[in-house]
């Protein structure tokens, strides 16, 4: 398992605040998986300590705010702007 730098670690913190601002419980989210597909998911909300940084829904725990495609419908990303523009 590759471990991430601490630049990564930084930036996995700073999408997490922003989408901590944005997301609501019941939001519709599309997030890429492993293998390269997307899911559809309501999310009911954010882990606990110390998966703090983690969304979970009905069918998984382990959603990361980097993985976000859209917020209700809408195209969103969180991570910082130059990943957001390739």
């Amino acid at each position: 398992m590759t471990r991430c730098s601490d630049e990564q670690i930084a930036e996995n913190k700073r999408a997490t605040e922003r989408a901590r601002a944005v997301l609501r419980p019941g939001d519709r989210l599309l997030v890429k998986c492993c293998g390269g597909s997307k899911s559809t998911v309501t999310m009911l909300g954010w882990q606990e300590p110390p998966l703090e940084d983690w969304i979970y829904s009905k069918c998984s725990d382990d959603m990361h705010a980097m993985h976000i495609v859209k917020v209700n419908g809408v195209r969103m990303t969180f991570g910082d702007p130059s990943d957001n523009d390739a």
